[in-house]
């Protein structure tokens, strides 16, 4: 039986696309039940309604700049500001998977907000206390969420030791409404609720990324406000799900790769209004069951070869496959050096000893159209980025069209 492949010889794609707590939701659906949900060992009652808007008010508790401040109500204005999605990638566009969730589409309103300078509560509040600064606002109910943010030298009980911040409900009523809350780890635990900007605590100590907005505590708050955020209004774990993942590529201690601002060096992966950059986590998308990663990809791509449209690809009928390859994006030339000799290893009749890259390629023998040799081709650099850096599914076939030529038995 003979086989058809649309690659007329290989297509190499290196791509580089680019948690933790829980929350409670206010759900919107258009049949005014109630609800009862559970989370942990918190109850709420909320009831269904047909708001699609939802205030989100914001508690100051210690001291933050008027620069701080201004970091976390651009984030807010940028969920779902039409100005910051037509930039790209952008906050908005993260925030737009959200949608898919039941309920549907939300729209985030900054709300009020509260400077508490003074901490009336003293520097180190007990988990009880949150509750009563978050309802420091009169009214709000189910179609509001109130944010209440402590600052560096503010400790909070369990915060730094099993949680960066929490959930609940601002009262036991069915109209309450829910609050979060998150703390600033820089002079505390950077490395458990700042990560990745600052060396995990445990695990693979991997260097810290630049913090976008200059600062390690707040732009590590601001991943976590933005992980309870949406945890909250779908109801789900939805960035839960994905911890730790902030870019293609990421496990355990590596968050992947994602964009670098060439003049400060600081790592992001969405743009918000008035200039800004965040490094927002990956979302769970609920239609294809996988993280949302907001950006695609980043300079390290490699494309190779002609694609054919109908003609089919005969293994048996091809000793030689020519392999080319266009680098997309900036590669040192050592980078693209560990590729080519990989390549080149592949048929190499080299007389090193033991396992080696070649003994690997020759199981391909054992499948129907037998042996096949991979030779180097043409090489095309594109370092100036013409499709720019977030390219979408066509650009991959017009990118391996840049090397004219090639086709069935190309190399032969």
């Amino acid at each position: 039986m003979a086989y058809t492949y649309r690659l007329a010889a290989l297509l190499v794609l290196i791509s580089a696309t680019v948690g933790f707590s829980s929350a409670v939701s206010v759900e919107h659906q258009l049949l005014k039940l109630n609800a009862t949900l559970f989370k942990g060992n918190i109850c709420l009652n909320i009831s269904n309604s047909v708001q699609k808007n939802i205030n989100l008010n914001i508690v100051w508790y210690g001291k933050f700049t008027p620069i701080q401040r201004t970091v976390f109500v651009d984030f807010i204005r940028s969920l779902n500001s039409p100005a910051a999605a037509a930039k790209d990638p952008s906050v908005a566009s993260w925030w737009k998977t959200t949608e898919k969730y039941k309920g549907g589409a939300s729209t985030i309103v900054l709300g009020k907000q509260l400077l508490l300078e003074d901490y009336p509560l003293g520097k180190s509040l007990k988990s009880p206390h949150l509750r009563p600064l978050s309802g420091k606002f009169k009214g709000g109910g189910v179609g509001s969420i109130t944010a209440v943010l402590t600052a560096k030298d503010v400790t909070v009980e369990g915060f730094c030791m099993n949680r960066c911040g929490t959930h609940g409900s601002k009262s036991s009523t069915v109209d309450g409404g829910a609050y979060l809350w998150v703390g600033n780890s820089e002079e505390q635990c950077p490395g458990y609720c700042a990560w990745p900007f600052h060396q995990p605590l445990y695990g693979p100590q991997t260097p810290p990324l630049i913090a976008p907005n200059g600062d390690v505590g707040v732009d590590g708050m601001i991943i976590n406000l933005a992980t309870l955020l949406v945890n909250t209004v779908t109801n789900q774990e939805a960035v839960s799900t994905c911890t730790g993942m902030f870019g293609s590529g990421a496990y355990p201690g590596y968050p992947g790769r994602v964009l670098v601002d060439k003049t400060t060096g600081a790592s992001y992966n969405a743009l918000g209004l008035a200039g800004r950059k965040y490094l927002l986590p990956a979302m769970w998308d609920p239609q294809t069951s996988k993280s949302a990663l907001l950006v695609l990809l980043t300079a390290t791509v490699v494309f190779s070869s002609a694609m054919m449209d109908e003609q089919p690809f005969r293994p048996s009928s091809i000793n030689n496959i020519s392999l080319n390859i266009v680098w997309y994006g900036k590669f040192t030339p050592i980078q693209r050096a560990v590729i080519v000799d990989f390549i080149r290893s592949l048929n190499s009749p080299s007389d090193a000893k033991g396992p080696s890259v070649a003994s690997w390629w020759k199981t391909t023998e054992k499948y129907k159209g037998g042996a096949s040799k991979i030779v180097l081709g043409k090489q095309l650099l594109l370092e100036d980025y013409p499709f720019g850096k977030s390219l979408k599914s066509p650009h991959l076939k017009a990118l391996s069209g840049k090397l004219n030529g090639g086709g069935v038995g190309l190399g032969r």
